[in-house]
């Protein structure tokens, strides 16, 4: 839930303000005329960009804000039995949330509940305090709300995702080994590069002939590395990291896909 702030007038046009809970800012809206008759201001209360930062779950941050499908098929395997259970909603909620060990699906689920408490659809909730999960997981569960089938819905989300994550699982495991080859392929070349080229340079220099192109450019190459390896280090990391921070986000996502359709090697 969020703070609103409201500056009104009463019905005999005095000045009042306050400040309300709420999901949105309509829901605030609604809550503020209760109060005044007319409404003047209505505001979000924010701590500030420091607060905001301070509250920023890392892991949220650099996973960007998404859940994994093993983690949605054990949720939603969760929240399929609460409900064939007959638990309340909120309370299962709040049960799955204190069991939960990842503190940024925690903090949903705890957010969700008080949402749904105040008379929130589930789908809304989920929607508001997870922008990232995925639409079919969302529209799911609001058909279920919808037509009264929750707990078959969370069945049928349980066996897609389980699904998702197998799939998942075994393209990361048919990854390793080419990922372990280019990995050691970089470090031999770059070891040859730094320790063995310059070894071969000094007998080279003391038999005192002419080299060709391709041995001078080696040699080059290998005063280079040679030379700018932190340099070089810090800007791979820099590079790295960045890529991996443009992955999480939409347009990165799409830029890679293009480009992955793009090259046939890929």
């Amino acid at each position: 839930m969020k703070s609103f702030r409201y500056e009104g007038l009463t019905a005999g046009g005095a000045p009042v303000e306050g400040l309300v809970e709420a999901f949105d800012k309509a829901d605030a809206i609604t809550q503020a005329r209760a109060h005044c008759r007319v409404l003047v201001k209505i505001e979000p209360v924010s701590g500030g960009k420091l607060g905001d930062l301070l509250r920023t779950d890392l892991g949220a941050l650099f996973s960007g804000g998404r859940i994994t499908p093993k983690k949605l098929a054990l949720l939603s395997s969760q929240l399929a039995i609460t409900q064939k259970a007959g638990l309340p909603l909120v309370r299962a909620l709040h049960l799955i949330a204190e069991n939960e060990g990842d503190p940024h699906l925690r903090s949903i689920l705890e957010d969700a509940a008080d949402d749904v408490r105040s008379g929130h659809t589930l789908a809304d909730a989920l929607q508001h305090r997870a922008p990232k999960l995925p639409t079919a997981f969302l529209e799911t569960i609001r058909a279920g709300e919808a037509s009264g089938t929750l707990a078959e819905s969370f069945i049928r989300l349980k066996a897609y995702y389980e699904q998702s994550a197998a799939v998942a699982a075994r393209v990361s495991t048919a990854m390793v080994y080419p990922a372990i080859l280019v990995l050691a392929a970089i470090a031999v070349i770059t070891l040859i590069m730094v320790f063995a080229v310059p070894v071969f340079e000094e007998s080279f220099s003391a038999m005192g002939s002419a080299l060709p192109g391709p041995t001078r450019f080696l040699i080059a190459v290998s005063r280079f590395l040679s030379g700018n390896a932190l340099l070089l280090l810090a800007a791979a990391a820099i590079g790295i990291l960045g890529l991996l921070l443009l992955g999480k986000t939409d347009s990165g996502r799409r830029g890679f896909a293009r480009l992955a359709l793009t090259l046939p090697a890929l």
